[in-house]
This record gives structure tokens, C-alpha cells and sequence, in this order.
């Protein structure tokens, strides 16, 4: 039942961008925008998933209180140069207080409120709840969302072009 809740959540939050397309029409940049922002999301949970990680005896990787500063450091880095490059080449003229306008009163907001529910309902249900991915050590976990940040910077950069 919990997969089926999750699931739905999931779809349901990602018909959002998608309808934003083509009846809002909104352009490249809002949906990478978006996107680019969940990474930021998925990132503040992989920091409660490296804190709550059961990591079995004798796991490699140093203690949690570590590895999760250092995740948010060093994925953060990642996400600032992301963020340079969707500002940069996508933005196309859209100043900072258009942006927030929009992501606090507009539709971009939604999208982004229903992906960060999205990912806190996956988080509870299969992690907490079910105890999905919870065996890993918490350096593996630390690891998990790098793999994401490569697609979303491919993205852009084809994008782009």
C-alpha cells in the first residue's frame, strides 16, 4: 500500500512541470529551473538519510556527524556551479526577483512544493517506515544522489545547445 502512495505522490507531483508546459508554456529555463531545485531537495534528504542510515558493523566511512557536513559542503559545491550553469545559459534575461516572485506566488512554486512532499512522503513511508535503504553505510549513502547531479548537468548542458 505505502509503494502505491509513494508512487501516485511521485506521478502526481511530476504532472505538475508537465502541465506547466503546455498550458502555462513554460520555457526550458522554469523546467530545469525546477528541477535544478529538486536536486537541492534531494540533497537535504540524502543529509537525514546519512543521519538515520543503520550502517551494519564495521562499515567503511567515517562517523555520521562527518560524512553529513561534509556531503552538504561538497554536494553543495556541485549544485552552486549547476546552478551557475542554469542561470547562465537558460536564464535568458530573468532577473532574481522575477524568479522568486514566481517560485513564491506562481506556479513554479507548486511544482517545487509538490516535489519537496514528494520526496518527504518517500522519505517517511519507504525509508523511515519501511526501512528501504537504511542498511547502507553511511558513506554508500552519502554517494547516492551524485549520480542524479550528472544527468541534471547533462541536461543542461544539451539543453543548452
Amino acid at each position: 500500500m505505502t509503494r502505491i502512495l509513494t508512487s501516485l505522490v511521485l506521478v502526481l507531483a511530476n504532472l505538475i512541470p508537465l502541465y506547466g508546459v503546455f498550458a502555462w508554456e513554460w520555457r526550458v529555463f522554469d523546467i530545469v529551473l525546477v528541477y535544478w531545485i529538486e536536486n537541492l531537495i534531494v540533497g537535504l534528504f540524502n543529509v537525514a538519510r546519512i543521519l538515520f542510515a543503520r550502517a551494519p558493523a564495521g562499515a567503511p566511512g567515517g562517523p555520521r556527524g562527518c560524512l553529513a557536513p561534509f556531503f552538504v559542503v561538497h554536494y553543495g559545491i556541485f549544485c552552486t556551479v549547476h546552478g551557475v550553469f542554469v542561470f547562465t545559459l537558460l536564464g535568458g534575461g530573468s532577473s532574481p526577483s522575477d524568479i522568486e516572485q514566481e517560485l513564491v506566488s506562481g506556479w513554479l512554486g507548486l511544482s517545487v512544493a509538490a516535489l519537496f512532499i514528494s520526496h518527504l512522503v518517500s522519505f517517511v513511508f519507504n525509508f523511515l517506515i519501511r526501512g528501504e535503504g537504511r542498511d547502507r553505510a553511511p558513506a554508500q549513502q552519502m554517494f547516492a544522489p551524485y549520480g542524479r547531479i550528472v544527468v541534471l548537468h547533462l541536461a543542461i548542458l544539451f539543453g543548452a545547445f
